[in-house]
């Protein structure tokens, strides 16, 4: 799958005409201007506790749409315009890609703590697309992100792509490996990472020899199957293929460890084989129960089990089936003292 459908993201804020006190709104929360902001809101009837303008309600006579203009505020890093409309819509959705958005492109880590003190859900967005999420976009950022990265992870973002169609591809890993964010950030993600595939193809393919190892390891830590011995060589074509030579020694590395470990695991198994003794039999088997004996095994006392689990029989056959050695003359004796009764 192509870096550009992993990143896809939903559509923006629709462009919508202004009048021009509203572009004056919105021109003063980039500039900071608080006090003429605060004239505007006045002279145009905006009060504390308003609903916040969607694009439903949205008219050129009132406030311009809150995204709008939190998004100014929060791209130009205006805390203290943030803070003021808050106090005007405090019901305002942090929760939405247009903020998050700006909160990435801003990437200022005290802005995202107000948001979040606002509204702590932000660092876990996800958008509705299943793909796109507040640290895939922080990691599409590049390696300059790295302390918004580890501020979200700090602040319970989640990993790993879970819920998401791009689980798969390893989730969050996968951005972070195509835009070389450093090996501090990937150890980070690893461990909430299923599918580790796409990831090591990608480092292989970029020449990060350090995160690519850091990938392998992990990927060998949870190999038990000798056929990742295959991956393991093919991989190592791709890495020759870049003539890189700290990849190359990676990759080198990693098809020996598995050399070993795959012929460890064969000797294992056909050693199992050669001394296990055979028991084709199962317990309860006819075998065994020529062995048992005395009262506790008696057809009194319980019924006799078959070879097979009782449930995979259908009822017909347990009620058909022949009767254990001892019942016929058990039966016979009980036959001839009822004659004798009756005459």
């Amino acid at each position: 799958m192509s870096q550009s459908s992993l990143s896809s993201q939903p559509e923006r804020l629709p462009e919508t005409d202004l009048s021009p006190h509203q572009e004056a709104m919105v021109e003063a929360c980039k500039a900071g201007r608080l006090t003429d902001l605060q004239k505007l809101f006045e002279e145009h009837d905006i009060k504390g506790d308003d609903d916040p303008v969607t694009m439903e309600s949205f008219t050129q006579q009132g406030a311009s749409k809150t995204t709008r203009l939190f998004v100014a505020a929060i791209s130009h890093n205006q805390q203290s315009i943030v803070q003021y409309l808050y106090s005007v819509y405090p019901e305002f959705n942090f929760c939405t890609f247009s903020i998050v958005e700006a909160l990435t492109k801003n990437a200022d880590i005290e802005m995202y703590k107000l948001i979040c003190s606002y509204n702590p859900r932000v660092v876990r967005y996800r958008a509705d697309d299943h793909q796109t999420s507040a640290l895939s976009m922080a990691c599409e950022g590049g390696p300059q992100n790295a302390p918004l990265i580890h501020f979200l992870l700090d602040n319970g973002a989640t990993t790993g792509g879970f819920g998401s169609y791009t689980w798969r591809f390893g989730g969050e890993l996968l951005p972070a490996v195509q835009n070389k964010q450093p090996v501090e950030i990937i150890e980070r993600l690893v461990p909430t990472t299923t599918h580790l595939g796409f990831p090591i193809i990608s480092a292989t393919q970029r020449e990060c020899a350090d995160v690519l190892k850091v990938l392998l390891d992990a990927h060998y830590t949870r190999g038990e199957n000798p056929s990742d011995l295959s991956f393991a060589q093919s991989l190592l074509e791709d890495a020759k293929k870049t003539e890189d030579k700290k990849v190359i020694a990676v990759a080198e590395r990693y098809v020996r460890k598995w050399e070993k470990r795959a012929t460890k695991i064969t000797t294992s198994n056909l050693h199992s084989k050669t001394t296990e003794p055979s028991k084709w039999w199962r317990r309860g088997s006819p075998t065994n129960n020529k062995e048992r004996s005395g009262p506790e095994h008696s057809v009194s006392s319980k019924p006799a089990r078959s070879w097979w689990p009782i449930s995979w029989w259908p009822i017909s056959i347990f009620r058909d089936k022949p009767k254990p050695a001892g019942t016929h003359q058990e039966e016979k004796d009980l036959q001839d003292s009822s004659s004798g009764e009756n005459l």
